[in-house]
């Protein structure tokens, strides 16, 4: 995406408007380039132009051109936001994420990437656990964003420890007036889904230096229906056969099961091998099973979305103005995955074996006696590795709620620029099965007693008795509820030949609530394709900060930054982190920048009171 620059013409025109009207004695011609704009990266205003610090603006024209139709997709255009730590809609399917979708400037993931809108911090998804912790990028309405701006450096000097990989800032439209509405179909040139729909709206009206107001609202719903794996070609098999582990992601636990000896170990063979069934591969002399060959298993999931925002202001007096912004989102999103393996090489805390094994005796319907025969085994007990066809696919879906509300008041005193906000934030993750999970102390006892065949199909009565064991209660549920105030002041204090000094001063203070509650068979790791047991977390935190800024022109063409921010966490300690810029620019065509800053990131309540 092009380049643009950080100010706007409509924001400038609207600017130099508020100043002559806020001085109706005076008459004042007000240069566009004289006014001072908030750039992410810095408490100091500064006149339009490139900071000390490396931005990338994207705007409202290129989101329309990007053809994206929502945040993670608009973010995963952007070069900054490595894949490393990334969880995108892509990558949230068969993975305890709860649908959490993340951005990772550099690569640090998403609880090291901050998220603002308007400038003021975006609450923290309430499901995130390790791996998938950060903001869902989910709750952002694109169609309200008047554009984004991203820092491509550490800023916990002027954001906090959770800035350390970078800062997001979405712009929301605040100037528009009128209404607008738009559709949107989308659907892949080849067959098979994954079809797209939304539709939006907009209104804004009021002059805030006319009328003393102005108001803006937005709403979206959107609508991603699933595609399998398995109807395209990049997606259709796991098997890579040039690459250095050609295996790649297929499994060992198949259908018809793969038959070992639990008394050494060994492998003994595939029933079928070697022509394999249609869902799996022949690879080192048997068959193995490849899920995205499977009817059913998604690449990408059905997903629902709804996004309101709505922003207002009102001018108090010529210096001073009072605004409110609100966001609410609601996110459902089902995945559907292949069946659960079950054997000695999946392992989980609820059983005594410290796995799922899965044993054949001889005296059983379905022992193969010609086959263990045939190897050497016949009438000893048989391991088998099996993937659990009867179990049906694994159909899950997760419902993500998001509210947050930002009231304050900003203006101009003693020649200072004040803002001042409280803000009140609850995101809240529910996670529901709808078929195909089972609990490990039911499906592994029932299928060691030998009446289901692992090795074909069975009789309608089995399947409607594994069926009948299936696991549909609820699996997790979470609420991270947060509030907090935020003071900031900037001015100049005193001027040098090359310009004025201008100095930031702020504190923030808050407190955050998080509680996780897994269901009793999650917490024991008794619940099958979780990779292990969740415990109950219920615990708050509170913070504050205080930080300083100051800009000093050395020269006409150099400019020096400082920063320093003191953050203090009532269950962790404390942290103190400076930053050092420079901006140097002898020719209009040539600017040089460099930057030394520290950084630290505070562990969250999540990696904080979760059990090893």
């Amino acid at each position: 995406m092009k380049r643009m620059q950080v100010s706007h013409p409509r924001m400038l025109v609207a600017a130099a408007v508020a100043s002559l009207f806020a001085a109706p004695s005076v008459v004042t011609v007000v240069q566009a380039a004289d006014i001072k704009v908030e750039v992410t990266g810095s408490n100091i205003k500064r006149i339009e132009g490139e900071g000390a610090l490396p931005v990338q603006v994207i705007g409202r024209e290129e989101i329309d051109r990007s053809g994206t139709t929502n945040a993670i997709e608009l973010m995963n255009l952007i070069s900054a936001n490595n894949s490393g730590g990334n969880v995108a809609i892509g990558n949230i399917i068969g993975a305890a994420t709860f649908s959490n979708q993340t951005a990772s400037l550099r690569g640090l993931g998403g609880s090291s990437t901050l998220v603002l809108v308007n400038g003021k911090r975006l609450g923290t998804f309430a499901g995130g656990v390790s791996g998938a912790e950060g903001v869902n990028l989910a709750a952002i309405p694109l169609s309200a964003v008047e554009r984004v701006e991203v820092l491509r450096d550490g800023a916990s000097a002027i954001y906090g420890s959770d800035a350390i990989g970078g800062v997001i800032n979405f712009i929301m439209r605040q100037d528009y007036r009128g209404a607008e509405a738009t559709a949107f179909y989308g659907a892949p040139t080849r067959s098979g889904g994954g079809d797209q729909y939304q539709f939006s709206g907009t209104v804004g009206g009021g002059d805030l230096s006319k009328d003393r107001w102005n108001a803006f609202f937005s709403a979206n719903y959107s609508e991603q229906k699933s595609l399998d794996q398995r109807d395209r070609d990049f997606s259709r098999t796991n098997f890579i056969p040039s690459a250095a582990s050609p295996v790649g992601t297929t499994s060992g636990q198949t259908f018809p099961g793969f038959i070992y000896n639990p008394a050494t170990g060994g492998g003994v063979g595939s029933l079928d091998f070697p022509n394999c069934g249609p869902d799996h591969i022949v690879f080192s002399g048997r068959c193995r099973y490849d899920p995205a060959k499977t009817k059913g298993v998604e690449s990408i999931p059905d997903t629902k979305q709804l996004n309101l925002f709505g922003s207002a202001r009102f001018r108090i007096n010529h210096d001073w103005q009072a605004y409110l912004t609100g966001l609410y989102s609601r996110q459902e999103t089902r995945f559907i995955i292949q069946p659960t393996p079950l054997s000695d090489q999946i392992v989980t805390t609820a059983t005594a074996s410290g796995n799922s094994e899965i044993i054949l005796q001889p005296n059983t319907p379905f022992y193969p006696h010609p086959f263990a025969a045939a190897h050497g085994v016949d009438g000893l007990p048989l391991g088998v590795r099996y993937r659990c066809v009867e179990c049906g696919l694994r159909d899950n879906q997760d419902t993500n709620e998001a509210w947050q509300i930002v009231a304050g008041a900003k203006g101009t005193m003693w020649n200072w620029d004040f803002d001042g906000s409280i803000n009140y934030s609850q995101n809240t993750n529910q996670e529901k099965p709808h078929g195909g999970f089972y609990r490990y102390t039911q499906i592994v006892p029932f299928l060691n007693t030998g009446v289901v065949n692992l090795f074909g199909p069975n009789t309608q009565a089995i399947t409607d008795q594994v069926h009948a064991l299936q696991y549909t209660d609820e699996a997790f549920r979470a609420k991270l509820k947060g509030y907090g105030v935020d003071l900031k002041g900037t001015g100049d204090i005193f001027s040098l030949p090359a310009g004025a000094v201008a100095l930031a001063l702020g504190l923030q203070a808050g407190k955050d609530t998080l509680t996780q509650n897994p269901s009793p068979a999650l917490q024991i790791g008794d619940l099958i394709g979780y990779g292990g047991n969740f415990s109950d977390i219920d615990h708050s935190r509170t913070t504050y900060a205080v930080f300083g800024e100051l800009s000093i022109p050395i020269l006409k063409t150099l400019e020096g930054n400082v920063a320093v921010r003191y953050d203090h966490y009532s269950d962790f300690g404390s942290t103190t982190n400076p930053k050092l810029s420079l901006r140097w620019q002898p020719a209009q065509s040539l600017l040089l920048r460099a930057s030394w800053g520290t950084g630290f990131l505070a562990p969250s309540l999540y990696q904080l009171f979760n059990p090893n």
